[in-house]
């Protein structure tokens, strides 16, 4: 039996469905892949290389992650007396003004298209176990909340870091703050294993690793390789900022065997794999950033770690 006219139509309307879609497809990829070698190029040209020598009209920038030590280092650096930029300065042309030491950002990708191949961002920032920070993050909400005057919260003395985390699964959250943040992807966008290697190779290029673990040994590597080091009030500054400035988390720490520790290592999951590699490159770079003397600082070294497929 021959089909009938309708039925042809209809394989027709289907076969050109199918096409379409596979065009549209087709054209989000091309899309997509010209993004991000739009985005390599900006990068390329805006942000300087770890192995560079820091030319003066460079501006070191500080990607400043949650709950991993921002707040002190901006202390520190103002102790200094450092002249500081915010994100707005940036926008306003203060990255090509010579007129700013340092600026601090949440968003890497953003604060790197205020420069260009004349003024590269000279990037460095502290880096801390996903997993501590958002226990840090957990207890400081809890904190915060608590001080709140006038607001009766009864609920917020039973609330667990456990019951957190469950709430932050159940949004749309996708677990990778720095990994999207390298990539510049939104926070609710899943992520894949080709972002992953993208945001390591930037931190591999991009940025001078600091970790929270070892904070003093890391500001002392941002200072040997942006020359800070020979500013008058820096060891006052260090040994009030940081020395004397670490606060002691008042929270026990979260057992690697626990519940809780194995829900947010999954949720967690691009980020952790992003953290190992991380302390990869800082001890890589021990090698990177040498002093020679108070006046002459020599940067230089092999090639950086790269993940093996």
């Amino acid at each position: 039996m021959e089909p009938s006219k309708k039925s042809k139509r209809i394989t027709c309307l289907v076969v050109l469905a199918i096409a379409i879609i596979s065009l549209l497809d087709e054209v989000q990829m091309i899309t997509s892949r010209r993004k991000t070698l739009l985005e390599d190029e900006v990068m390329k040209d805006s942000m300087g290389d770890v192995g560079d020598f820091v030319d003066d009209a460079d501006t070191p920038i500080f990607w400043h992650i949650p709950n991993s030590g921002g707040s002190s280092m901006k202390s520190y650096y103002n102790c200094m007396g450092l002249v500081e930029a915010s994100e707005i300065g940036l926008e306003m042309g203060l990255a090509r003004s010579g007129l700013t030491d340092i600026a601090f950002t949440e968003y890497p990708t953003i604060a790197t298209q205020m420069f260009d191949a004349e003024h590269q961002a000279r990037f460095f920032t502290l880096i801390r176990h996903p997993i501590e920070r958002t226990a840090s993050l957990f207890h400081h909400q809890i904190s915060e909340m608590m001080k709140e005057e006038g607001i009766h919260k009864p609920d917020l003395a039973h609330l667990t870091l456990e019951d957190f985390a469950r709430q932050r699964i159940d949004s749309k959250d996708n677990g990778g703050f720095m990994v999207s943040s390298l990539t510049d992807k939104r926070h609710s966008d899943p992520l894949t294993n080709d972002d992953l290697e993208r945001a390591k190779d930037i931190l591999r290029h991009k940025f001078i690793i600091g970790l929270m673990p070892k904070m003093e040994e890391s500001i002392n590597r941002f200072d040997n390789y942006f020359g800070w080091h020979t500013i008058r009030d820096h060891e006052r500054c260090f040994d009030v900022c940081i020395r004397q400035g670490k606060r002691s988390d008042s929270y026990e720490n979260v057992e690697e065997s626990s519940e809780v520790w194995k829900m947010l290592e999954k949720f967690h999951y691009f980020d952790m794999q992003l953290y190992e590699y991380a302390l990869e490159l800082y001890d890589y770079q021990a090698n990177l950033v040498l002093v020679q003397s108070q006046d002459e600082l020599v940067v230089g070294g092999g090639n950086a770690p790269v993940e093996s497929n």
